[in-house]
């Protein structure tokens, strides 16, 4: 598996979004997204990786927040919650 490390502020060659997010894990600093069908590459050409693991390490967890969708296409409200 393909490993990309990157100091904060600085533009990833890839994109979460549109990713199909199966599996959060969470503790103290630390926020692992599982993608079993990969995400996306923004450099030419815009590939999809394989499966991939996406880790975030120093999370502000009294300064972040995420929203949850319950499936793709959806439109309208949506019930959101802070944390899991």
């Amino acid at each position: 598996m393909k490993t990309t490390l990157t100091q904060p502020l600085y533009s990833l060659p890839y994109s979460l979004h549109d990713g199909y997010l199966t599996k959060l894990e969470a503790d103290e600093e630390t926020l692992v997204c599982h993608f079993p069908y990969g995400i996306f590459s923004t450099d030419s050409p815009c590939e999809q990786t394989a499966m991939a693991k996406v880790i975030l390490t120093g999370i502000d967890w009294d300064s972040s927040f995420l929203y949850v969708f319950d499936g793709p296409g959806k439109q309208g409200l949506f019930p959101a919650k802070n944390g899991f």
